[in-house]
C-alpha cells in the first residue's frame, strides 16, 4: 500500500472506530492524521515526549486494525458503495434513483 493510501486508509479507520481508542490516543490520531500536526508539536501540545507520542501513534493503528480486523466496517463500507455505483449506473426509474441517493447518503 502507497504511503498516501495506507494515510487514508488510516483516516478512515480513525472515523470508524475512533471512539473505541482511549481518549489520548484518539487527541494524538486526531492530531497526527486529521490536523497534520508533527511528532514535536503534538509532544509539546500534550505535554508529552515525542518517543511516547510515537509510541501512541503505533499502537493506536494497531488498535484500529484490530478493530477492522474483527469487525470489517471498512471493507463493508467499501463493497456497500461499490454496489450503489454499480447500481448507480444502471438504466434506472426515477424513484430508483431516489433511493439510491438516500443510500449513498446513508453511508
Amino acid at each position: 500500500m502507497e504511503e498516501i493510501d495506507k494515510f487514508i486508509y488510516t483516516n478512515e479507520l480513525l472515523a470508524l472506530y475512533g471512539k473505541l481508542l482511549t481518549p489520548k490516543q484518539f487527541e494524538v490520531m486526531r492530531l497526527y492524521y486529521n490536523l497534520d500536526y508533527s511528532l514535536q508539536e503534538i509532544s509539546e501540545n500534550l505535554s508529552i515526549s515525542r518517543a511516547a507520542v510515537s509510541d501512541t501513534l503505533k499502537k493506536a493503528l494497531g488498535h484500529l486494525e484490530e478493530f477492522e480486523h474483527h469487525l470489517a466496517l471498512h471493507q463493508r463500507n467499501k463493497t456497500l458503495n461499490q454496489l450503489v455505483d454499480d447500481l448507480s449506473e444502471q438504466n434506472l426509474n426515477d424513484n430508483a434513483k431516489k433511493i439510491i441517493e438516500k443510500i449513498k447518503e446513508e453511508l
